[in-house]
Formats: C-alpha cells, structure tokens, sequence
C-alpha cells in the first residue's frame, strides 16, 4: 500500500519529465530522425536536420541519459540507434546500410545483382582495395553472398538488406 502510495506521489513528476525531454523542438526532431533512421551517424544527423554538431551532441547526451537512444560504436564511428526494435546483433547491420559509402556500394549492388569487385570499384571511382574491405565487412554481417563464376567473386545483397533498404527507401 505505502508503495502504491509512493508511486502515486511521483507519477506527476516523473510524467512531467518526460515531457520538458520532448519539449525542445531540436530534441524531438533528433529522435524522430533516429527513430526513422536507425543506425545513422551524428554527421548524417546534423546535415540532414540542420541542427549543428555542437547541439546535435548537447541533445545527444541528454537522450542517452533518458535512456531514449543506444549508441554503437565500430572503428571511428558512432551509429544512432532508438532505444527499441532494433536487435542488438543487427545494429551493425543498420550502421552499414545507413553509412554514405557503404550505401553507395550496397546500392551498385542492388542495381546489378552478381557485380564483381573491379566493377564496382570501376563505377564509384574507388580504389579496388577499399570495395573490397567493404565487402569484407558485408559478408562477415552476413549482408552479401558472393559466389564464384570461375574469373571473379560475384556479389548480391540478402534478402533482409534488399528489405531494410526498400523499408528506408535507399535506392
């Protein structure tokens, strides 16, 4: 009963809370870019919501601490994540397919399914190393299927990655 009671004393302040969080225009438009974009990074955050670097991390760390969104970071970069209906073993996933030159060899990919290395390289203008490296990490989250013709590795995105790509209109 004395718990209830308790409960019942801070439910307003806790409401409340909540509230003055989402109440700043920046803060809702971040989260709502998060939530729409899951697995962006705080550069694609700011250029696409007009909100600069500086703010965009204020806002950031104030959402964290609300527990509103999860970060992950690989390598240098920290992906954006809402603090629910991602799997955690697919935020790397996410991270990739929301990544400017990953989406770029991801989406060559998706125009020519079976594409060889050079090809792509040859189309985006990179190095053939650095599509390579790329396309490492994409079979080792399991987002490509290569296969062998005999001359070269040929590349295809899985089902899921043609999904999530459709989902968030990356085309």
């Amino acid at each position: 009963m004395l718990g209830i009671f308790g409960l019942l004393t801070i439910w307003p302040i806790i409401v409340g809370k909540v509230k003055t969080i989402l109440q700043n225009k920046n803060r809702a438009a971040i989260l709502e870019y998060i939530r729409d974009h899951p697995g962006c990074t705080i550069a694609d955050l700011s250029k696409n919501t007009g909100i600069n670097r500086g703010s965009a991390k204020y806002h950031l760390s104030v959402l964290l601490l609300e527990r509103k969104i999860v970060r992950k970071k690989e390598d240098k970069l920290i992906y954006l994540f809402p603090n629910s209906g991602t799997a955690p073993d697919k935020k790397r996933m996410y991270g990739y397919i929301m990544s400017h030159p990953k989406q770029e060899i991801l989406k060559v990919i998706q125009d020519d399914p079976g594409i060889s290395n050079v090809e792509i390289a040859q189309r985006l203008g990179l190095d053939r190393s650095t599509v390579y490296w790329h396309l490492q990490q994409f079979l080792d989250e399991k987002m490509v299927v290569s296969l062998w013709d005999g001359r070269s590795m040929k590349y295809t995105l899985t089902m899921e990655v043609e999904e999530i790509m459709k989902k968030y209109r990356i085309q």
